[in-house]
């Protein structure tokens, strides 16, 4: 347990970047356009930490959860919006093959 409180006090820019990179690799491999939106706040969190190196663990794991959900409702009610306005449902339609 002392382990894992060492590497969260020790979390910088470099940490977020990576986790920014690794959720959108596995975005492209499942291409759901649902781990972009993590990898985007993570990377949002990464330029916050690189700028003010002194955040608390805390207060970026904070950071990443209110980014994380912001950005996923932003695509969400943009999805929905463009569904209503195309005469679809709820559910944005599918692109074509």
């Amino acid at each position: 347990m002392a382990t894992i409180l060492e590497y969260l006090n020790n979390l910088n820019c470099w940490d977020w970047f990576v986790l920014a990179m690794l959720l959108l690799i596995v975005e492209v491999y499942f291409s759901a356009a649902f781990f972009l939106w993590f990898g985007l706040a993570a990377s949002v969190v990464g330029v916050i930490v690189l700028i003010n190196p002194q955040l608390s663990w805390k207060t970026q794991l904070l950071f990443f959860s209110i980014g994380a959900v912001i950005s996923v409702l932003m695509w969400w009610f943009y999805c929905c919006s463009k569904a209503k306005s195309s005469g679809g449902g709820t559910v944005p339609p599918k692109p074509p093959k």
